[in-house]
């Protein structure tokens, strides 16, 4: 079955934050949408779908299901609010208020839809299954969008759990910091092993002798004599007159 897309516009926006759930109207039925086609009641009947933005599928932020409900198609459903991207997509769908449309994404079944007259125009019928009566279509997800082609949709409420502002703008601000003071904290945390490691083999900074002197510098032998062995005499230093 091929996978179409159907977009709607969505008019009287109530909010009631609570618990994240949305309902909206996706479909009106009985009258000409913006691709021409006219949605006959029984074409959805009721069946559970997900939430995507803009029919993305990499973008799942909510399941819910859908309802006929007199002349109109609605799906009651839940954004993710326990994820980032479905808290953020929840909080643009409610902030566009009456500006918000929806989509839906579907396929065609077997009897599904036909063609005929609606007040002297030619349309294409979506409708159930004239020998059954099930539904015409599977609704594959319902997406909010910016843009749609269908007539009469609104979200009718919508209600949030708790606030996550800043949990991610946060977290990214706090990492790019680390990234910033680690290298210097690195540099300085490697000279001072360098230096303790040359301390404990008894080296010198170059050009420069125990004693603080040049290499140039002549200095008696003796000089750097420890304590004696047992057993031994230290060398006495001896004084050479020019």
């Amino acid at each position: 079955m091929e996978h179409l897309i159907k977009a709607v516009q969505a008019t009287d926006v109530k909010f009631d934050d609570a618990k994240g759930t949305v309902t909206a109207v996706i479909a009106t039925l009985g009258v000409v949408d913006k691709d021409g086609d006219v949605t006959l009641p029984g074409f959805f009947g009721e069946q559970d779908t997900a939430i995507v933005w803009a029919h993305d599928r990499s973008h799942l932020i909510g399941k819910g299901r859908i309802f006929e409900d007199g002349d109109e198609a609605k799906f009651d459903g839940a954004f993710f609010l326990d994820t980032i991207e479905g808290r953020e997509k929840y909080l643009t769908t409610k902030a566009m208020g009456t500006l918000q449309e929806w989509s839906y994404g579907f396929r065609l079944k077997e009897g599904g839809y036909s063609f005929g007259d609606h007040d002297g125009r030619q349309v294409r019928y979506l409708q159930p299954n004239p020998v059954d009566k099930s539904p015409g279509t599977d609704v594959d997800e319902v997406s909010p969008v910016l843009v749609g082609a269908g007539e009469g949709t609104r979200t009718l409420a919508m209600k949030s759990g708790p606030s996550l502002r800043g949990a991610g703008r946060t977290g990214r601000r706090r990492s790019r910091v680390a990234v910033r003071t680690s290298r210097p904290n690195q540099d300085a945390a490697r000279r001072r092993r360098q230096a303790v490691g040359s301390r404990s083999r008894g080296e010198t900074p170059r050009g420069k002798d125990q004693a603080g002197r040049r290499s140039g510098d002549v200095r008696h032998p003796c000089r750097r004599t420890a304590r004696a062995r047992p057993g031994t005499r230290p060398h006495r230093r001896i004084r050479v007159d020019p």
